[in-house]
């Protein structure tokens, strides 16, 4: 991969360009007008299938490389691009499960589906920590994180798992707030 800020002639603005090492040969290149803003922070899935980007913008990007390299084209090949943070620089972390993970200055993980581009859950994380680094398990069931700490905790992606992990730490009921604000009912009682 390689994101270029716009040096290049053809492309005035920024782009990203995706390259074959062996063969050692460009693959595709996608201009930033994709999204509107300058491309950065480019992750890959650990099975190299996916390649997720986040703008200087509140977008985000993921390109299917395994349909690149089939021969389909740089804008066939973009399976999500939506925004996803209201604050800049969202990081885009693809699995190679299909899980989404994105993360910014917001203070918020949002997971979402790949392929169906369906958001699934989000974890707030304001005010308690300041997340450095982050990224999958290789089979995409837990979400690694490194905060300020240097503490690498985790978080499973099954919304299921998430569930049952909280009922083993929590031993009472959820107020009326806070089910309001996290199971996102009126009537909890």
């Amino acid at each position: 991969v390689r994101i270029d800020l716009g040096s290049d002639p053809e492309f005035p603005d920024s782009y990203l360009e995706i390259w074959s090492l062996d063969p050692r040969e460009k693959l595709a290149t996608i201009p930033d007008t994709v999204v509107g803003h300058f491309f950065l922070l480019p992750r890959f899935s650990q099975d190299a299938r996916y390649l997720g980007v986040g703008t200087n913008g509140s977008w985000a990007l993921v390109v299917d490389v395994e349909a690149l390299v089939g021969g389909a084209s740089a804008d066939d090949s973009i399976v999500f691009n939506q925004e996803v943070h209201s604050a800049n620089t969202p990081r885009a972390i693809p699995s190679s499960s299909g899980l989404l993970v994105t993360s910014g200055h917001d203070g918020f993980y949002r997971f979402w589906d790949i392929e169906s581009n369906e958001f699934l859950m989000e974890i707030d994380v304001r005010g308690k920590i300041d997340i450095l680094s982050h990224g999958f398990s290789p089979d995409g069931s837990t979400l690694y994180y490194m905060a300020e700490t240097e503490l690498i905790s985790q978080i499973p992606t099954d919304p299921q798992e998430m569930i049952e992990r909280a009922r083993s730490i929590v031993t009472r009921e959820f107020t009326e707030n806070e089910c309001s604000q996290y199971l996102h009912r009126s009537d909890c009682g």
